[in-house]
């Protein structure tokens, strides 16, 4: 049997400190890090549609944590690059990396944006044709319940006049 790996336990895993000797285990966890948050992140992609409203708002806060955890990420990527540049080039590099990874966070939060706005948009159009629905049962019963009250008046005035001799029409 093989065990599911939950948002939570992703979580919990990127918050545990490990020791860490060299630059390149360092790399290479930061990777790890990131491929972990991006599967975590499509793991939340599958909560959008959740009827129950905890884990959907559980899904955008953690999303919002991961979003501001790859900023951290990416500002501390840059300032080590940085400081241990040795000349222009590297710097150019650095400042190069740095700049492609906002350009793709910009992006990204476009996209989230975008797709925001498809599914609000989507949200009004079920609301309002919900409520078109209702408006047209509501005039249909209001227009039923009309004509059975006139049915019944005209019925009890019918039987007034013939009870009452002399009642005009």
């Amino acid at each position: 049997m093989v065990a599911r790996t939950t948002p939570t336990r992703l979580l919990q895993d990127a918050a545990t400190p490990t020791p860490c000797p060299d630059a390149a285990e360092l790399a290479a966890a930061d990777v790890d890090l990131r491929n972990a948050m991006s599967r975590l992140r499509a793991a939340l992609g599958t909560f959008d549609d959740a009827e129950d409203a905890a884990w959907t708002t559980y899904a955008r806060t953690v999303d919002r944590a991961i979003v501001h955890l790859e900023a951290e990420l990416n500002v501390s990527e840059a300032e080590l690059g940085v400081s241990q540049a040795l000349d222009i080039d590297d710097l150019r590099a650095t400042l190069e990396r740095a700049r492609a990874s906002w350009v793709a966070m910009g992006e990204d939060l476009r996209l989230q944006a975008h797709l925001a706005q498809l599914d609000a948009r989507d949200r009004i159009d079920d609301a309002s044709s919900g409520l078109q629905r209702l408006l047209g049962d509501l005039t249909r019963r209001a227009v039923q319940d009309l004509d059975a009250v006139r049915a019944e008046a005209a019925r009890i005035l019918g039987d007034l006049r013939q009870s009452i001799p002399g009642l005009r029409d």
